[in-house]
């Protein structure tokens, strides 16, 4: 299981990686030159990943335990991992990931994934915007703005 958690990540990095001109981007580099900017690069644990059911209540869509990993490079790149911790399916989707680069909106206190490798096709080529709140320096939230979902990440390095 390990292994091919592994090679999932793996094939994720490498979707995320990017040329020697995108490291010199000037349009990113501009961006990440801002404290809160660069407060998003590096690596992501997935601490709690909650949403809301038609009644309201709160549910784990990928179990309490879920397993998720989210990288913000200082090239303007990003890729994040979702899944179900075991991934015993209970009717509900168990695994996702996708890949592309991201900006920053201080002034609206969000960021934008644009999607270029999903393994849900009718994403790709869509942006997805997240409003975010630091929590602390080493936490921040996630909410995608077309729903009720809160991802609460936990800085790895």
């Amino acid at each position: 299981m390990r292994g091919k958690l592994a090679m999932l990540f793996a094939v994720s990095f490498l979707l995320c990686s990017c040329s020697p001109e995108d490291l010199i981007s000037k349009s990113f580099a501009a961006t990440a030159s801002t404290k809160l900017s660069s407060q998003f690069i590096g690596s992501w644990s997935l601490v709690s990943f909650t949403d809301k059911n038609e009644q309201g209540d709160t549910i784990h869509r990928y179990g309490e335990d879920a397993f998720g990993r989210i990288v913000y490079g200082v090239n303007g790149k990003m890729m994040v991992i979702l899944m179900r911790s075991g991934r015993e399916s209970q009717g509900e989707p168990d695994f996702f990931s996708y890949t592309g680069s991201y900006d920053i909106d201080e002034a609206a206190g969000a960021v934008t994934h644009h999607v270029e490798a999903c393994n849900a096709p009718s994403w790709i080529g869509t942006d997805r915007v997240r409003t975010f709140e630091f929590l602390d320096e080493d936490r921040v939230a996630l909410r995608p703005v077309e729903g009720t979902s809160e991802l609460v990440w936990r800085r790895e390095n």
